[in-house]
């Protein structure tokens, strides 16, 4: 195969760096101004034609294709990664979203969730999926590729600008820039050099020939000759460095979940984890302590673990023994089993290469041949993920914080509760998909706090995803037989739930406490699940900050509000975000305002390698009256 031999120098026509100039290093401090005027991020413009002047050449070639035209995977990776950033420049200028991170629709008025978290990658690749049918490898190629991308832009931005100098004897020295507003590259050139950089990045089994020939090609199709040229050298230009420093790999690459060497700046750890620098500041403010920042950021890049939430009398299921047989599922490592017999459930992680739920792992060189043949096909895998799925009919999907947060919830709640009592009424204000009132159920029933006439409601505003909590009810023995309701409803504005009739009022002095428990699940910024979540950090830089983050606390603060005045007893405040402001910081400021209310427990986890998701809760309890 032959590459392009015009020199980066000459596609650029940028001027020789001083041989003389030295970046001095510094030691990374939350403060993020000082490393914004070192490193300016590149220059994305909202059309395929780049700006003239600018010493890239301009897109040209036939009408573009959407994404679910796309021919391959890489393709439709490119694009669904374009359609990501395209969005994401929207988002920031429209905060009238409606779709939540968490998938479910925002609660409050503005839709201040839907500007923090559409999933644009999934919408994409599912439109591809559904009109190409494309093998499991091919959607797992595609999926794995595009996550990367939009995750590591931080990174590929500054391995694109380190890349780009005219002595290529400079790279074995201090990276040198050219200025950002010499580098007008168009979205979709930036989404196309950022999948070229997710797969040299992350997939060590796939051959660098063949990245940059899939790369050039597909910059034919969409920009011509020219950017085809460019697109090359710059990869060109990268392979080399890997070549130089492959026997140095520990020491140049970022993380360890980066397979080959990459330029990356050691003092600036929002560019070499590849978050906004507002996020990481805030976070080390909270954690004030550099190694256990890092170990989170790590984490938020790691492919998200998988745990199983299985009831104990279901311990014996023929399917889960199997399971366990075969090594698909693994009991959770972390549980104390001094502790385990007071659990109404047990947690188990599923071995995703096991189920072939890993893509990084499951992928071959190549993909599967048109006779059949390949890793797809083999009957034991086939097996073992047919296992995987009927778990999945039988048992609910729950990360272990989740869990581990429920239960010590309703062991704080057992502690002081009356036991010549049974709790009557249970209230999930933002129920979907489930998870926290099937929870809930299990442990009340467990510990004889419930009964048989136990009533449970769960509201929530998506009715798309009402379906997935009556999903979960079916799989939580005895739960369809209890008093169980299931509806739509705005959490702030709920009153309470008569023979199956929603009631709802603006007005709080219509609200009545008429609930012994009361869960709050609310939205929010998502920021301990942002390895699940890949296009979630860039709605959490300071643009965000400053707008509709407030928004979206002032909508959390709303629905804490509404659960103190429905309990009688206790509330149960949850979010899967790490940040104070919308957990430690907001309940305090809502307690401010119910007096009569205090907060008996909380706990905050960040995110970890072990496979916890970040989130906080916290317990309220109302105080006796006198």
């Amino acid at each position: 195969m032959g590459f392009a031999a015009t020199p980066v120098a000459r596609v650029l026509s940028v001027k020789k760096p001083s041989s003389t100039t030295a970046r001095p290093r510094s030691v990374w401090t939350p403060s993020f101004r000082t490393r914004k005027k070192r490193l300016a991020p590149l220059v994305a413009t909202n059309s395929r034609k780049t700006s003239a002047g600018t010493g890239i050449p301009p897109a040209s070639g036939p009408r573009p294709r959407q994404v679910w035209e796309a021919l391959s995977a890489r393709e439709a990776a490119f694009l669904a990664v374009e359609c990501s950033l395209t969005q994401g420049h929207d988002v920031a200028e429209d905060v009238d979203g409606s779709d939540a991170l968490d998938g479910r629709p925002s609660q409050g008025s503005g839709g201040v969730g839907g500007a923090l978290s559409n999933r644009y990658l999934l919408t994409q690749l599912a439109l591809w999926s559904e009109k190409h049918k494309p093998s499991r490898v091919e959607y797992a190629l595609a999926k794995i590729i595009a996550f990367n991308a939009v995750r590591q832009r931080a990174l590929f931005d500054y391995v694109l600008q380190t890349n780009i100098v005219r002595d290529r004897s400079a790279i074995d020295q201090e990276p040198h820039r050219i200025k950002s507003e010499g580098m007008h590259l168009s979205i979709a050139q930036r989404a196309l050099l950022h999948t070229a950089l997710a797969q040299y990045a992350f997939m060590e089994r796939v051959p660098v020939y063949t990245i940059v020939f899939s790369t050039v090609e597909i910059a034919k199709t969409y920009f011509g000759q020219r950017f085809a040229a460019f697109a090359n050298a710059i990869l060109r230009n990268l392979v080399r460095y890997g070549e130089k420093y492959a026997a140095d790999l520990e020491s140049r690459r970022p993380a360890s979940y980066i397979v080959r060497p990459l330029p990356f700046p050691a003092d600036a750890l929002d560019v070499r984890y590849s978050y906004p620098a507002v996020f990481a500041s805030r976070v080390f403010g909270q954690l004030l302590n550099r190694k256990r920042l890092v170990a989170f950021l790590e984490a938020g890049n790691m492919t998200p673990q998988t745990f199983l939430r299985v009831p104990r009398q279901h311990a014996q299921h023929e399917d889960l023994k199997m399971a366990i047989e075969r090594r698909l599922l693994v009991p959770w490592s972390d549980q104390d089993s001094t502790e385990t017999v007071s659990r109404p459930w047990i947690i188990y992680r599923v071995d995703l290469q096991c189920a072939g739920e890993d893509p990084g792992a499951a992928l071959p060189l190549t993909l599967p041949s048109a006779n059949g043949t390949g890793w797809a096909d083999d009957p034991a895998n086939v097996l073992t993920r047919s296992l995987f799925q009927r778990l999945l009919q039988h048992f609910i999907a729950q990360n272990v914080t989740q869990a581990e947060h429920t239960f010590l919830l309703c062991e704080q709640l057992r502690q002081r509760w009356d036991k010549e009592r049974r709790i009557a009424r249970v209230l999930d204000l933002c129920t979907a998909p489930g998870g926290k009132l099937t929870a809930v159920f299990e442990y009340l029933q467990y510990s004889d706090l419930g009964d048989a006439q136990t009533e449970y409601i769960g509201i929530d505003l998506s009715d798309q995803r009402i379906h997935m909590v009556h999903e979960n009810v079916d799989k939580t023995p005895g739960m369809r037989e209890s008093r169980v309701f299931v509806g739509v409803a705005r959490g702030e504005s709920f009153v309470d739930c008569r023979a199956g009739n929603i009631l709802r009022s603006e007005d709080e002095r219509a609200v009545s406490p008429c609930f012994d428990l009361v869960i709050a699940d609310v939205p929010c910024t998502n920021s301990g699940v942002l390895n699940r979540r890949p296009e979630a950090r860039w709605r959490l830089d300071e643009q965000h900050f400053a707008s509709s983050v407030p928004r979206l606390v002032s909508l959390q603060a709303s629905l804490l509000n509404r659960a103190c005045l429905l309990s009688r007893s206790a509330v149960f405040y949850m979010t899967c975000s790490v940040l104070h402001a919308e957990g430690r910081d907001l309940v305090r400021s809502v307690l401010e305002n119910h007096r009569d209310f205090e907060l008996v427990w909380d706990h905050l986890t960040y995110t970890d390698a072990a496979g916890r998701d970040g989130g906080y809760a916290a317990m309220l309890w109302r105080r006796p009256s006198h």
